[in-house]
């Protein structure tokens, strides 16, 4: 008797467990996606796919083992994440490379923009080299 108590309270403390980190993932991954929402970055949008990926895999598995509320509202708390999950790696897959990038003036060595037409500091004229 005293064993079966024991085995049930590690495993409800296992699945409070998961679903702390659950949360977590998710929490993170949202403050992530507030501080990156303007980057132009791969990189962000595979780090926001991993927190939800991750948080999708936990709360799957808290979904499968507890009895944590009711089965709809566990089953969008773990949809949710992966929805955004694989919307963020569409998203990283699908973006395009930024056009234009930094370069030096060949007279005064200022940095300009590669799609400018002269320098602003020199005005000398910049061949475009596309």
């Amino acid at each position: 008797m005293v064993l079966g108590l024991c085995t049930a309270f590690i495993v409800f403390r296992l699945e409070a467990i998961i679903f702390l980190l659950f949360n977590i993932c998710v929490l993170v991954a949202g403050l992530i996606n507030l501080a990156t929402r303007n980057s132009e970055r791969k990189s962000s949008f595979i780090t926001l796919s991993c927190f939800y990926g991750i948080g999708t895999i936990l709360g799957f598995y808290t979904f499968m083992q507890s009895s944590f509320g009711t089965m709809f509202s566990q089953s969008i708390g773990v949809l949710v994440p992966l929805v955004f999950s694989i919307t963020f790696i569409i998203f990283a897959v699908k973006q395009k490379k930024p056009t234009a990038y930094l370069t030096k003036c060949p007279l005064c060595n200022h940095d300009i923009s590669s799609e400018t037409k002269s320098c602003p500091n020199c005005g000398n004229k910049i061949a475009n080299t596309r």
